[in-house]
């Protein structure tokens, strides 16, 4: 916001009015949500720039045999992208495109993708299985050292009740009156781990005040359904286009041209110069 105009600053601060909020912007996020609004004019900003994939790809199959439609670039693209081929192309012409889209799988393929992702999930179960047997080996071996600690504790403590230091079996009781200044440690319960570290209990750093609200506040928890991935794969269409619609080209690269840039070597003057990429003729 500090870079907006004080007019927006004081309407967000005042009337809490968001500045990225645009009346006449909307967002879609699938081609089929356009369908209903083909029918009025419309600015449509998508990518990629190229034309080589994505949205922009596929709203070009649709429109460019449309003369009312046009496609307004805003940079400039490798050689052979679609994008190169139309800024150099004299229009209206034909043009052989490769179209790559995706379809549901039927019959056999489908019956040997589910087939493979059946035998996925069971090594997925088989492998988890495996890891929560060896994690209960783990933790039953801890808590066989753990008991043996406590017996040993126990013990010493039953021989020195007076005593707070390490004690050694084989030495006289006698001598360890003198104070140390090491205490006994005994070492607690091996703590688990995760992917993530130590696994944690949330409940241990959950104030009294939440604890509270929770109670007083219980909230509805509400089961939402996934959606179910459909399984599809990608073919490629050979297709004939007749191109109708316009094409223009704005530079908003902020590349300076030849001109320009002698321009602004005249006006700067430096002592040195090093110029980088361009042609050969442009360099010199």
């Amino acid at each position: 916001l500090e870079w907006m105009s004080q007019k927006i600053i004081n309407s967000f601060e005042t009337e809490k009015e968001n500045p990225f909020s645009f009346k006449h912007v909307k967002i879609y996020r699938s081609l089929e949500e356009l369908d209903d609004l083909l029918e009025r004019p419309m600015v449509v900003l998508t990518t990629n720039s190229s034309l080589e994939y994505g949205y922009g790809r596929n709203l070009f199959i649709r429109w460019c045999e449309n003369e009312n439609n046009l496609i307004l670039f805003t940079n400039k693209s490798k050689f052979s992208s679609l994008n190169y081929r139309l800024l150099h192309s004299k229009l209206p012409c034909s043009m052989d495109l490769k179209w790559k889209k995706s379809v549901p799988l039927e019959g056999d393929e489908l019956d040997e993708y589910l087939y493979e992702q059946e035998q996925k999930r069971l090594e997925e179960a088989s492998l988890l299985e495996d890891q929560l047997k060896q994690q209960e080996e783990y933790e039953s071996m801890s808590d066989d050292e753990d008991s043996n600690n406590d017996f040993l504790a126990t013990e010493t403590n039953s021989l020195f009740e007076f005593s707070n230091d390490v004690v050694i079996s084989d030495i006289d009781p006698s001598i360890l009156k003198k104070s140390n200044l090491m205490f006994p440690y005994y070492e607690s319960s091996r703590r688990n781990w995760d992917d993530y570290g130590e696994v944690i209990d949330l409940d241990q750093f959950q104030s009294a005040n939440d604890m509270e609200d929770d109670i007083n506040d219980p909230q509805e928890i509400v089961e939402v359904e996934e959606a179910k991935e459909i399984p599809s794969k990608y073919i490629v269409e050979h297709l004939q286009l007749m191109v109708r619609c316009k094409v223009e080209y704005i530079d908003f690269e902020g590349r300076s041209n030849f001109k320009s840039i002698k321009n602004i070597i005249q006006n700067i003057s430096p002592r040195k110069l090093l110029i980088i990429h361009g042609s050969d003729y442009i360099k010199s």
